[in-house]
């Protein structure tokens, strides 16, 4: 008979200028100097960053790593003076307009692409209860370390209060966990793969073949043990020592389905040794991996991604700023644009501004990560494929918990681009003029991103608007909108950003920002 511990865990709800994509080769990159190679001497940075909260600009002292031109801040913020708020007269608030369509080479050729912008994606997985079955499997040679329950369930406990709050409840987990280490009967060297097949090759024949071999393996030795009545999706776990296997994870059709007893199982995950590194979560893996069932598209290059990355160039324009960009990231929170387009965050969550509409006032936005109906994100439609996103964010338990050396509490400007698809750089973070890319938490290697948020008297002038944070409470963020008068259409960008065309750090580009209007 089989035996099941069966654990339901309830979610909770937390408190509180681009070109037309091409196809998948890449482009090459324009520089004024040739390239610095890593085993060379460091690059030399002549830089000049703001002081802390003023309008003064002092030139950087204290530079973390040379090569990634990765500066560590002196002071938690860059707050500068504050300008009064413009009296809210909102306009005509027509969401529809902000819908931008989606013309990358990728949704042009597939039918289940993960979507970067409208129409919604079809195929994926419809919002809804879902059973996860969670199973520890070791191999005959390598056994298991310790209680599995006492990492599995915290791991599913987070996971689900992330999806209550970032799909607004429409989304939820009934978690059944196997207690005891279940054996494999063939040993780990059957199954074993490289983190240079599994990055660089996951749907190729040579990587499918062994996530077949495992998923068959681990299902024949659990199916004795374990009830499959119902499950919709499979976590096993493998020894947290092993470094044999990376990630063996399913993508339908590519992998089964595999049959049980009870029925056959068509999607789940099985987390390598890079998942219980130091500093990476188990949650954090469950939760980015599931996400893209739901159709949500990766945020960073794919073309960089691991063992293709050169030296010293950024993984993707979103750097630590979502959970589709880096589930090991300093923040976690999942973005308003990807959220609106799962239909998760509601139309009232969003205001869309436009050449016809526009009128300067202010908004006061609350930050993406707190459950209600109240607004979150500000559109720009720029084109009909390119909008300016403006939202608000707040440290949340979901991020990474160490002492930061810079806050994560303000405002977030990006850039949409949808003719770029899933893993080719949709969104594109913005940072004030005198930014860079900093490190915010000391203790994580190469754990840093552009410093993008504004904070109380920053502002970005960006396409002919002016983007100003007139005031920061606890829970709210206020700003104001108005017309740059002065812009002309194909000025020399004035904020900071990393895209494919300036993403090699150790290359000199000219300009600060290759996304121009």
């Amino acid at each position: 008979m089989k035996r099941l511990i069966g654990i339901v865990l309830t979610a909770i709800i937390l408190a509180g200028c681009t070109t037309s994509q091409a196809p998948p080769a890449n482009e090459p990159e324009v520089a004024t100097t040739s390239k610095a190679k890593a085993t060379e001497e460091p690059v030399v940075i002549n830089s000049r960053y703001p002081a802390c909260d003023s309008i003064e600009l002092q030139p950087v002292t204290r530079v973390s790593n040379s090569g990634w031109k990765a500066f560590q801040p002196v002071c938690q913020t860059d707050q500068t003076q504050e300008t009064p708020a413009l009296t809210s007269n909102l306009p005509e608030n027509n969401v529809q307009r902000c819908q931008l369509i989606e013309t990358s080479w990728e949704r042009a050729r597939y039918e289940d692409a993960y979507p970067t912008g409208f129409p919604r994606a079809e195929g994926g997985l419809e919002d809804g209860n879902y059973k996860i079955a969670v199973i520890p499997v070791q191999y005959p040679d390598i056994k298991g370390d310790g209680q599995p329950l006492d990492f599995t369930k915290p791991a599913a406990e987070m996971m689900s209060k992330y999806y209550e709050v970032f799909t607004r409840g429409k989304v939820s987990f009934d978690w059944e966990f196997y207690g005891d280490w279940i054996t494999i009967d063939q040993p780990s060297e059957n199954f074993s793969q490289s983190e240079t097949q599994q990055n660089t090759a996951q749907h190729g024949e040579e990587n499918t073949s062994v996530v077949d071999r495992f998923w068959n393996a681990a299902l024949s030795a659990s199916d004795p043990f374990v009830d499959f009545t119902g499950v919709d999706m499979v976590f096993f776990i493998l020894p947290r020592n092993q470094d044999v296997s990376q990630e063996f994870n399913l993508w339908p059709p590519s992998n089964g389905p595999y049959q049980t007893d009870e029925g056959k199982i068509y999607r789940g995950f099985t987390p390598g040794s890079y998942q219980f590194r130091p500093d990476k979560n188990l949650w954090a893996f469950w939760a980015h991996e599931t996400m893209h069932y739901f159709r949500v598209p990766d945020l960073y290059w794919h073309s960089q991604n691991s063992v293709k990355r050169s030296d010293f160039t950024l993984s993707g324009p979103f750097k630590g700023l979502d959970i589709m960009d880096n589930q090991d990231g300093v923040t976690k929170s999942l973005s308003g644009w990807p959220m609106w387009l799962a239909g998760w965050m509601t139309d009232d969550e969003v205001f869309c501004l436009t050449d016809e509409n526009f009128q300067e006032t202010s908004f006061v936005l609350t930050p993406v990560s707190v459950a209600d109906t109240s607004l979150k994100t500000i559109l720009i439609r720029m084109s009909d494929t390119q909008a300016i996103a403006i939202e608000s964010r707040r440290s949340t338990k979901f991020d990474v918990d160490k002492p930061a050396n810079r806050s994560r509490e303000g405002v977030l400007v990006y850039h949409i681009d949808t003719s770029f698809g899933n893993g080719a750089g949709p969104m594109t973070a913005l940072a004030p003029e005198g930014r860079t890319l900093i490190y915010i938490e000391t203790k994580v290697e190469n754990d840093f991103s552009l410093d993008s948020i504004l904070y109380k008297g920053n502002s970005i002038s960006i396409g002919g608007y002016v983007i100003t944070v007139n005031e920061s409470t606890e829970f709210t963020d206020t700003v104001s909108i108005t017309r740059d008068q002065s812009w002309v259409s194909g000025d020399e960008p004035t904020y900071v950003c990393y895209s494919e065309k300036n993403r090699d750090l150790s290359v000199e580009y000219p300009g600060t920002c290759p996304i121009t209007f």
